[in-house]
């Protein structure tokens, strides 16, 4: 349904903003990554705990008696196995000593050049038999000791690898001092807590990188919502605009002191064929903390990104996509930076997307699937009466022909007899966004004498919406076919539950 434009004042989206962010997008534990890292570090544990009958003293956890132990514990033990149960202690020593693979990779090469060259030499010609390297991670040592033939060298490698990494008593008092910690949590049922907030630390870096990455995801989620297909209607990877409109690589040398740019998380359309329109370029920024000396770079960045596009391509239209805890709190200055540049058309959050982000695409006239299954509904389905409600709802002809011929050809649509119809499997998607641009349409700003259940959507006045009983009257009467859809009595609280838990809707506080 084409949704009804407003222009938000900077005071408004600095309010909408601080009513629909999400604060952060689940905790470190929440990860699955974290989870495996658990299991990881429980089975270490167990592994150390018995090459030092249970950390018995500070003697047990050097890296010769470890290396020993570990030598004749893996002797029964497949090429895979073996790798696995080394790698287990290893990462127990890690996060014992606070020491990196990414560290001892570079500082075990000169150690093997500077103690145990003969290894690698051929006594008969002083020649190297192995090939030296530069980086040995962990992976490397462990291809490294599975090469090896003679049981003194592949000792030497183990003994050396854990000498590394206790490198002096310090770490295997450490090493000492937490195997006890673990082992008397053990007693009590409680290591798997215990070895939680080791492991938060350890991994903490890695899944918040990862973490980072996850709006992109939700939206990209969205974007299938509403019929869009990837690396056509929406790019799947960052994208240099350049490199785009002119179909190059965009690995080009940087021209001294100029000014790093910022890719664009989203651009839309991507690749559509035969859509002349303006496209939306979109970069995404997520802090659920304070990433200050990042996010200022991040606001200088997107200035000189914005002057670099319009040098070079008519009329863009940048939208921000901001959320998290961060720009609420001690990044809001950053915040309203972005949202009060002159460039900036509009911005939008996690939540915000299903009305802020659509009525854009809507705006530049680009249409999409959702677009056409709700205009199915609106009419009687006739192709042609559908056709002429995208062109009054704003659509050039030659935009309709695309998007709806490609509907069809596609099966997303399903045609008989020149009548046009909904696929079963995109019923719960097509009634529940159209539940969100009735309030949108026929909403209004509430006040909190009505005191009535009232569903609010973003993107206009505050506390833009409709109470519930409303709502779903006007639904029905504004589309009567939207009854179909609606299988039992039920539904129409079923897909408001939905929406309210998704946050594409709110309750407003106060009126229940």
């Amino acid at each position: 349904m084409k949704l009804k434009d407003y222009k938000l004042s900077l005071q408004e989206k600095m309010g909408e903003f601080d009513a629909w962010v999400t604060p952060s997008l689940g905790e470190i534990s929440d990860a699955e990554s974290f989870k495996l890292s658990c299991e990881k570090i429980k089975e270490g544990f167990g592994y150390l705990s018995d090459l030092t009958n249970g950390f018995e003293s500070v003697e047990s956890c050097g890296a010769q008696n470890i290396a020993e132990r570990l030598f004749n514990y893996l002797k029964d033990k497949d090429k895979p196995q073996r790798q696995l149960i080394i790698e287990s202690v290893v990462n127990v020593l890690f996060m014992c000593t606070g020491k990196t693979d990414n560290n001892i990779k570079c500082q075990y090469p000169i150690y093997l050049k500077e103690n145990l060259f003969y290894i690698f030499k051929d006594p008969s010609t002083l020649a190297l038999k192995i090939k030296l390297n530069r980086v040995y991670q962990f992976k490397d040592v462990a291809a490294l000791f599975n090469k090896l033939e003679k049981i003194e060298f592949k000792k030497a490698i183990l003994n050396s690898y854990f000498k590394v990494i206790l490198s002096t008593s310090t770490f295997e008092e450490q090493v000492f001092s937490i195997g006890c910690a673990y082992i008397h949590q053990k007693e009590k049922n409680l290591e798997d807590s215990f070895l939680s907030v080791l492991t938060t630390f350890q991994c903490r870096g890695s899944i918040t990188a990862t973490q980072g990455h996850l709006p992109e995801r939700i939206l990209r989620e969205c974007f299938v919502d509403w019929g869009m297909k990837a690396d056509l209607d929406y790019n799947s990877d960052d994208v240099d605009f350049e490199a785009l409109i002119n179909g190059s690589t965009g690995k080009k040398q940087k021209k001294k002191n100029e000014q790093k740019k910022r890719k664009f998380d989203f651009i839309i359309p991507f690749k559509t064929e035969s859509f002349a329109s303006n496209r939306i370029l979109i970069q995404s920024q997520f802090y659920a903390g304070d990433s200050g000396s990042v996010s200022h770079k991040v606001v200088d960045q997107t200035k000189s990104s914005r002057e670099h596009v319009q040098k070079i391509y008519a009329n863009p239209i940048f939208m921000e996509y901001l959320d998290g805890a961060g720009y609420y709190a001690s990044l809001n200055g950053d915040l309203k930076k972005m949202l009060s540049n002159e460039t900036t058309k509009d911005f939008f959050q996690i939540k915000t997307a299903p009305v802020k982000l659509r009525r854009e695409i809507q705006t530049i006239g680009f249409l999409t699937l959702l677009e056409i299954e709700h205009a199915v509904l609106i009419t009687d389905g006739c192709i042609d009466n559908v056709k002429n409600q995208l062109i009054q709802d704003g659509y050039k002809k030659e935009e309709v022909e695309r998007a709806v011929d490609l509907s069809i050809r596609q099966d997303s649509i399903l045609m008989s007899d020149g009548i046009m119809s909904i696929n079963p499997i995109r019923f719960d998607v097509v009634r529940r966004y159209l539940l969100i641009d009735v309030i949108a349409n026929f909403g209004q700003s509430q006040t909190i004498e009505r005191e009535k259940l009232c569903l609010a959507v973003p993107g206009y006045a505050s506390n833009w919406g409709l109470p519930q009983a409303e709502l779903i009257k006007i639904a029905l009467a504004e589309i009567p076919s939207l009854n179909k859809l609606w299988t039992d009595l039920a539904q129409p609280f079923q897909d408001i539950e939905w929406l309210l838990k998704k946050g594409y809707i709110c309750l407003l506080k106060g009126f229940v």
